[in-house]
């Protein structure tokens, strides 16, 4: 991706430099939350998931926010992008981090015993193999 950036984008600096904000800011929110681990033998496993589906959405916020202001630079202070590419990677970035939580949301809501499957499911195993 870096080495694409850097021959097909317009600002090549700017191309290149995108993916490495987006992983530094990653990183950083992920060190920061991960002092926030609410853990305890008293919580319940779905207290614990719910406290690290909150970490994770404050590093999504965290990113996105990061990838923002990077595109802000370019498009306001610099006037090296314009408008639609700014709102472009403000999308993309997004919807980057969006699409894989959605998809563990739907995987968690067919394999967890907390959902309506699966739970449908249990309630029939007293009866044996069908």
């Amino acid at each position: 991706a870096v080495i694409l950036g850097g021959k097909a984008h317009e600002v090549p600096y700017f191309g290149t430099a995108l993916p490495f904000n987006i992983i530094a800011s990653g990183t950083l929110g992920c060190s920061v939350v991960s002092y926030y681990v609410w853990c305890h033998e008293k919580h319940t496993s779905n207290r614990i998931r719910r406290s690290l589906q909150l970490n994770l959405l404050c590093v999504m916020i965290f990113v996105q926010a990061s990838v923002v202001f990077a595109c802000y630079l370019q498009w306001q202070v610099y006037h090296l992008i314009n408008y639609d590419t700014f709102w472009n990677y403000c999308m993309i970035t997004l919807l980057g981090l969006c699409a894989p939580e959605a998809c563990a949301a739907i995987c968690e809501y067919f394999t967890s015993v907390n959902y309506a499957p699966v739970s449908w499911i249990a309630k029939d195993a007293h009866l044996g193999m069908i």
